[in-house]
């Protein structure tokens, strides 16, 4: 049992045959196994990293593509296929998981959503889908050694029958093991540190057992062919979201298409051409975009593309006018023949922008540079439209850039390019390529036909087949889209407001029509099952996939429940003029809940919707009847609040409020009765923290108001008012930094 048998070098991660948000627009998990097991067996014998990202809970974050999909069993069932198909041939270690959401460090922290929302997909891809061990960053062993433990024993360990190691970069090495790490990702020195380590007997031996297995693992590759994969993928991924019957498009001889890509050159132009020119139309590309010159403000030097680099100098050969294309707010590619240059550009008050970005590993800052305009990119693009019979505008992102988003508006240059495309041709198509989702309201009201699709291999051949109308679609959102106005991204099982495209929505060329669900049974019992069958008639006449979804909603609860919730879903073709019979089982697990007071899984005793295809019939769970807590004489472990915004999850275990008023809510309590209230709390800033104590809202009727001294302990202060009966109560922070155990009251 060797020291060195506990330190690996840094874990490899390839490039994916597809990114997660891809598979989860198929809604395919067979198809994602097929994505994994060819990554597996390119890589066969090799111990890979995976990233894994959290259920997409906000759109605006730069890792969208990383997840799967926005619900926690759509995005279970594709990254379980996804890892088990990789796990015959190679060895996937989880190295870059979304640790604010699995360790709590997300800014809303709650119980219930861990356990419902996140922790079902990591569940996933160790018990179901092989994944063989997992590193986490260094610093969360230092910040929060409570929740990393949590984490390894009431997680890793055993989701995977105590086999996965888990490892972390750098050391000191004896707390980190001390807190369950089993390896390191390091150098020579965490090794002299192992080796200088005392009392880590027991730790040791168990850990190199767990890196043995892992690390002298030998994969089989599957012999799978995997042929035309990368096109299946594309195929099933293209969601069509809109469609007033100018889709598909009907080519012949002498069809007009202008192409329109404010995002650069598109090799969706070529597929098109292809198509086009083949039935005797023509095509035209324009880029839509911007050109401009950037000149320093005492007029001296431009920018000028050398090569592939940018410099100052004088122009030459027009070297100093770029395409400006805009992926989001203040990032510009600069580009002028063989120089790409992605750039981040801010205005000033006085009419210059300040130009940054990286060269050679530094970062380059210009600070007085005049934007010249030399061509308006929209213009162009509307001249070419009004000369077209039909105009497809590509939209979409840089796949490449992980900045996280203000909002989901659309790059200004896109959306102004999109409105005079549409005003000078009404036939106008929309293609959304993006890894993340668009507020496309003005389009949604005046572009005919949109769909999306996240970027990858064959999306361009995917794409002009359904334009075309060689392929019907049925690719599915794995995420909500909303509207510019919606505030609060709450995903649909708890976004109030009409989204612009729900998740799950998707378009097809034909008409599909279901029967009324047949339910087994109207009563579910803990050890009981009800099998709901659907018949779906294809009443078209084109061939096409369907996903049918089943959904639940509970009508009756003590607590807070979503508006509804996938239970199951299957990917199925139906022939035109055909049908097919779908069953799905239902048991008391997928309509349980956890219930942050007793911290446990309950099936409720309750009234429920079965949601599909248009119907909704109900029926009953038999259960337990969840008790209103009753908080006269209580106290509240402050862990388990129902909800929390502004709070994470720190060692005590606490809360820390991470910004002004930041709330803790308990849902549904019994406040009769109750005289006092106390927090015991620590607050490690010099002056004194309050804490308001608000009814129904945390705007709501204020009932006490606490201040916490510099220090740590519970402090006293009366409730003021009256306050009888069921209420929701919250507890408001009014200033960062305080750190909240628990709430009691007398």
């Amino acid at each position: 049992m060797a020291a060195h048998d506990l330190v690996r070098p840094p874990i490899p991660m390839p490039t994916p045959e597809a990114r997660p948000l891809r598979l989860g627009a198929t809604w395919n998990p067979e198809l994602a196994r097929r994505v994994g097991t060819a990554f597996g067996d390119r890589h066969a014998g090799e111990v890979v990293g995976v990233q894994l990202d959290q259920t997409l809970r906000d759109p605006r974050l730069g890792r969208n593509e990383l997840g799967y999909a926005e619900d926690p069993l759509l995005a279970a069932r594709l990254a379980a296929a996804h890892l088990f198909g990789m796990s015959g041939a190679c060895t996937p270690v989880i190295t870059d998981l979304d640790e604010q959401a699995c360790c709590g460090r997300r800014h809303g922290f709650s119980a219930r959503a861990l356990h419902e929302q996140e922790l079902p997909v990591y569940r996933a891809v160790f018990e179901i889908g092989g994944a063989q061990g997992l590193v986490l960053p260094r610093h969360l062993f230092d910040d929060s050694p409570m929740v990393v433990r949590m984490l390894i024993e009431e997680g890793v360990r055993p989701w995977s029958d105590g086999r996965a190691p888990v490892l972390t970069t750098g050391g000191p090495v004896v707390p980190a093991m001390r807190a369950g790490a089993d390896g390191f990702v390091g150098d020579g020195q965490v090794l002299d540190e192992l080796v200088a380590a005392e009392g880590l007997d027991a730790e040791i031996v168990a850990a190199t057992a767990r890196m043995a297995a892992v690390f002298g693992r030998v994969g089989v590759s599957s012999g799978e062919d995997h042929g035309g994969l990368d096109l299946a993928v594309a195929r099933e991924a293209v969601v069509l979201l809109r469609n007033d019957g100018l889709l598909p498009l009907l080519v012949g001889p002498g069809m007009r298409v202008a192409v329109v890509h404010p995002g650069g050159s598109c090799g969706l132009s070529a597929a098109v051409r292809q198509v086009v020119t083949a039935a005797g139309g023509t095509v035209t590309l324009t880029g839509g975009n911007d050109r401009v010159r950037l000149r320093e403000a005492d007029g001296r030097r431009c920018l000028v593309a050398v090569g592939g680099e940018l410099r100052l100098g004088q122009p030459s050969g027009g070297n100093d006018v770029f395409d400006a294309i805009e992926w989001s707010r203040h990032v510009f590619e600069l580009s002028n023949g063989p120089c790409r240059q992605v750039v981040d550009l801010r205005p000033a008050n006085d009419g210059t922008v300040a130009l940054r970005y990286v060269r050679n590993g530094q970062t380059v800052v210009l600070k007085t540079m005049l934007w010249e305009p030399v061509a308006d990119g929209a213009t162009l693009a509307a001249e070419a439209a009004a000369a077209a019979d039909v105009a497809l505008v590509v939209v979409g992102n840089d796949a490449e850039d992980r900045r996280d988003r203000e909002n989901l508006l659309l790059p200004a240059q896109q959306e102004r390019t999109l409105r005079a495309v549409r005003a000078a041709n009404p036939n106008t198509v929309l293609a959304v390529l993006s890894s993340h989702p668009y507020a496309l309201d003005w389009a949604e009201a005046n572009i005919g036909g949109i769909l999306w699709s996240a970027p990858g291999s064959k999306t361009d051949v995917a794409v002009t087949e359904v334009l075309f109308g060689e392929r019907s679609p049925a690719g599915r959102l794995p995420q909500t889209w909303y509207r510019a106005t919606d505030t609060g991204f709450d995903t649909y099982l708890y976004h109030c407001a009409e989204p612009l495209f729900p998740f799950g929505h998707g378009l097809s060329y034909t008409t599909f029509r279901y029967d009324p669900p047949v339910l087994s049974a109207r009563q579910l019992r803990a050890d009981g099952r009800i099998t709901v069958t659907i018949r779906v008639h294809n009443k078209g006449f084109r061939d096409s996939d369907e996903v049918v979804q089943l959904y639940t909603r509970q009508l009756t609860s003590r607590v807070r429940q979503p508006r509804r919730q996938l239970r199951h879903f299957t990917r199925i073709a139906v022939p035109a003029r055909t049908s097919r019979t779908v069953a799905f089982t239902l048991t008391a697990d997928d309509v349980s809940f956890f219930d942050v007071a007793s911290q446990d899984w309950v099936l409720e005793t309750a009234e429920h919707e079965v949601l599909v295809g248009g119907h909704a019939v109900r029926f009953d769970t038999v259960g337990q009847e969840i008790p209103i807590r009753r908080l006269a004489g209580a106290s509240l472990m402050c862990t388990r609040a129902d909800e929390a915004a502004g709070m994470v999850l720190v060692d005590g275990p606490a809360m820390e409020a991470t910004g002004q008023r930041s709330w803790l809510a308990f849902r549904g309590c019994d406040v009769t009765g109750c005289r006092t209230w106390s927090l015991d709390a620590e607050n490690p800033t010099r002056v004194p923290l309050y804490v308001g104590l608000h009814l129904d809202d945390p705007k709501g009727p204020l009932i006490g108001v606490l201040a916490v001294p510099p220090g740590s302990g519970p402090q006293r202060t009366p409730i003021t008012g009256e306050a009888p009966g069921i209420r929701d109560v919250f507890a408001v922070f009014t200033h960062p930094g305080l750190r909240a155990r628990r709430l009691m009251f007398g």
